[in-house]
């Protein structure tokens, strides 16, 4: 519901920026410190290698992760990767003066003269979609993260293989969203046994 509320053919950098917020679990930060040199097309992987940060008086600050496990290499699907594709050759059209020198340090998400954008920008954007669309439940740019970490957990990927993928440090991290999303499905799996037994049917 929430990705059919942007139109890609006007807003394509929304929806890209939020499909890997959704379907490869970075950080906004992360997100927002990426470079086309980042994606490996071919393999199909975002390299996570810095991330950007508010500082003092609203500078941005570009700092590698806080810790080694922050710095990672995530997979992601194949549609993913061609919503990529299209915002590759259309970046031009969208920043003013775009000028491709190289693929070297040109940032994936700018603004249309170029420059970064504030990390709090997408905070507004999601803001504006869940409110303009009825929405519900309003959820935070973080809430892309768990979801992402809750749907490959209810899909059968290992625990240690979801810490490696998200740039947990600690398993715990990791294990305390596995054990809620276990205890969902216990309740779930209660209520389709009573329907069933009701109704004879799944």
């Amino acid at each position: 519901m929430f990705f059919n509320c942007i139109n890609p053919d006007r807003e394509l950098y929304k929806y890209v920026l939020f499909r890997i917020l959704a379907y490869a679990g970075l950080r906004i930060g992360e997100a927002m410190a990426l470079e086309w040199e980042d994606i490996d097309f071919k393999k199909r992987l975002i390299s996570v290698n810095k991330t950007v940060s508010l500082g003092v008086h609203g500078k941005l600050i570009v700092n590698p992760p806080k810790t080694r496990a922050s710095r990672r290499d995530v997979p992601v699907d194949s549609e993913t990767i061609n919503w990529l594709k299209r915002w590759r050759i259309e970046q031009p059209d969208y920043v003013y003066g775009y000028v491709r020198l190289s693929t070297h340090h040109q940032l994936l998400f700018t603004t249309k003269t170029g420059n970064r954008f504030r990390v709090d920008k997408p905070r507004m954007w999601l803001s504006t979609i869940i409110r303009n669309n009825n929405l519900a439940p309003v959820i935070s740019l973080h809430k892309f993260r768990k979801s992402y970490i809750s749907n490959l957990l209810i899909a059968g990927v290992a625990v240690s293989t979801v810490q490696k993928m998200v740039g947990h440090t600690d398993p715990r991290i990791t294990l305390q969203i596995y054990a809620r999303v276990h205890q969902e499905q216990e309740v779930e799996a209660a209520e389709k046994l009573a329907k069933y037994l009701k109704t004879g049917k799944k």
